[in-house]
């Protein structure tokens, strides 16, 4: 495009990139002088003329040259590895001086026994049970502690508070925070006393593959994903983005990248949001500090409308039973008749009732 630099060099761009960058001369040497900048003028529209005074140039010697060392840096920069951090939310320590001394100490001494029947297997199944949920939590915590003895999957009750200024639902996630630095498990699921397996027989395995690593486009990268959630959504909409349309994490039934230390991370960053202003005080925090947390982990944190399988007093996996017409708040009820009309789970109940359960708190 520029033809050479002058006479005496006769080096055009390319014969200068093409010379191996050791033996490259700075770049200072590409500077005509003074007298030749006078001497030598360029177009880019013709040819120089071999008269005595030469035509004028249509671009200045100085633009000409701003030009070149911009196209230079271009070319030379596939030269350099650029060292790109990708963004990472920053986190304030957390003394934790809210903790529940005690209990917390207790839950460490259970994690170091590290018993093959609770923490053993691949995967995992973690139970966080409030004393209000009791009348209930008697009828769903026997169910799940023999779905994942037949599913060859650990399984960790916890009942006690871990937090003494806060609602007992932040005991999850400081729970999490204990559990996750010396857990084998490669994948956890987080259950409420509110659920059941219905589908006993089938292992929440194939939800990794199907709804955590689901591939929503083109360049979409599911492995970047740590923690997934089924998405709150209403039951009839268009599109999950209109407003109102979907909106937190359904918290009954979310899973968890064990094995990562970004995981680790993403809990602290979760359990450090309880001290936010602007978050309600009751149960519900819980969840909506979780959604806070995902705005600023977008890739991490995985949302899916899964109402038919998880969530969802109807769904057909993992059901979660709340207030209903029938029942109005009288879950236990409700449960304890969806495992009468159940053939396997009403089976799996009678025979967890003559069983003892061992290292449970």
């Amino acid at each position: 495009v520029f033809g050479s630099f002058a006479k005496d060099s006769h080096l055009t761009v390319f014969d200068f990139l093409s010379i191996p960058v050791q033996a490259r001369p700075p770049l200072s040497w590409l500077a005509l002088s003074a007298a030749a900048k006078r001497k030598h003028q360029y177009s880019m529209l013709s040819t120089p003329t071999t008269s005595a005074s030469p035509a004028p140039s249509a671009w200045p010697w100085p633009w000409q040259r701003r030009l070149l060392l911009v196209l230079l840096l271009i070319c030379c920069s596939s030269l350099i590895t650029p060292s790109v951090l990708a963004y990472e939310e920053p986190l304030s320590d957390d003394p934790l001086q809210d903790d529940a001394t005690a209990a917390v100490e207790r839950v460490r001494e259970r994690l170091a026994t590290a018993d093959n029947e609770t923490l053993g297997g691949k995967y995992g199944v973690v139970l966080v049970v409030s004393a209000k949920d009791m009348s209930y939590a008697s009828l769903t915590i026997p169910i799940w502690r023999e779905y994942c003895k037949k599913h060859k999957m650990g399984f960790y009750l916890h009942q006690e508070p871990l937090n003494n200024e806060m609602s007992f639902m932040w005991s999850r996630p400081r729970l999490l925070m204990e559990i996750l630095p010396v857990t084998k498990w490669r994948y956890m699921m987080v259950v409420e006393a509110n659920t059941l397996p219905k589908d006993f027989n089938k292992s929440w395995e194939y939800m990794i593959k199907l709804h955590m690593r689901h591939k929503r486009h083109k360049n979409d990268d599911p492995s970047k994903r740590l923690v997934f959630c089924p998405w709150d959504c209403d039951e009839e909409y268009s599109n999950p983005y209109e407003d109102g349309a979907c909106s937190g994490p359904v918290t009954s039934a979310c899973i968890f990248w064990s094995q990562k230390e970004k995981t680790q991370r993403l809990i602290k960053s979760w359990y450090l949001k309880r001290h936010e202003p602007d978050l309600p005080s009751g149960d519900d925090a819980v969840a909506k500090a979780m959604h806070k947390m995902k705005e600023a982990n977008w890739e991490q944190v995985y949302y899916r409308d899964i109402a038919d399988e998880v969530g969802r007093p109807h769904s057909k996996f993992i059901p979660a039973y709340a207030w209903s017409p029938e029942y109005k708040w009288n879950i236990r009820d409700r449960i304890y008749d969806v495992i009468r009309k159940d053939k396997t789970l009403a089976e799996v109940a009678n025979k967890a009732s003559k069983s003892k359960p061992k290292g449970e708190l």
